[in-house]
C-alpha cells in the first residue's frame, strides 16, 4: 500500500501515474468561540490520496486585538472525510478551453472531481490534456480582509469546451 503524499514530501507528481483526479473542495477554518479569535489560512498544500489528489490548507488562530499569531497552534485541514461518492467530471469528447470564448463563469457543486484526459481526438488529435489550470491572481479584496477559506473550482465558458481548474479565496 502507497502511503499519502505532500508535495513537501514528494516534490514531483506525475499525472497518470500519481493521479488523474482532482477533487473540488472548499476547505475552511475551524470555528472558535471566542468572538476576539479567529483562525486564517497561512498555507496550501496538495495531498495524495488513493490516486487522487486533494487540497489542505493550513490555518493558524489569530488574536484580533493583539493581530498576533499562534503558530504553535496551527493545523492542516481538508476535506478526505467526505464518505460520499464523488461525481466525477470528465471531458474526454471536448474541445480545448481556451477555444470557447467568451467569460468562463463557476460550474462545480459539491462533492465534484475532475478527471484530466486528453482532449477530443477529432478535435485536437488527443495531444491536449484537459481541463487547463486558471493562471490568474486570486485576491483578497479589500487587500485587508482575513482569508478564512480556500477551495478548487471549475470554471467553462461553453459546453463542449473543457474549462479550466481555478482557485477561490473566501475571506471576512
Amino acid at each position: 500500500m502507497s502511503k499519502e503524499k505532500t508535495f513537501e514530501e514528494d516534490s514531483i507528481l506525475r499525472l497518470g501515474t500519481d493521479f488523474d483526479t482532482i477533487y473540488l473542495d472548499d476547505v475552511e477554518a475551524p470555528f472558535r468561540e471566542k468572538k476576539w479569535e479567529r483562525d486564517v489560512l497561512t498555507g496550501i498544500r496538495f495531498r495524495r490520496h488513493k490516486g487522487h489528489i486533494s487540497l489542505e490548507a493550513q490555518f493558524t488562530p489569530i488574536d484580533l486585538e493583539t493581530k498576533s499569531l499562534r503558530p504553535q497552534d496551527s493545523v492542516w485541514l481538508n476535506r478526505l472525510d467526505n464518505h460520499r461518492k464523488r461525481e466525477i467530471l470528465n471531458f474526454r469528447d471536448d474541445d480545448e478551453p481556451t477555444r470557447a470564448g467568451g467569460e468562463s463563469t463557476a460550474h462545480s457543486k459539491f462533492n465534484q472531481a475532475i478527471q484530466f484526459t486528453s482532449a477530443s481526438i477529432e478535435k485536437t488529435a488527443g495531444q491536449v490534456i484537459v481541463p487547463y489550470f486558471d493562471s490568474q491572481p486570486v485576491h483578497p479584496s479589500p487587500q485587508r480582509s482575513l482569508i478564512h477559506g480556500v477551495g478548487i473550482l471549475f470554471k467553462q465558458s461553453r459546453e463542449g469546451h473543457a474549462g479550466f481548474i481555478a482557485f477561490q479565496i473566501n475571506v471576512s
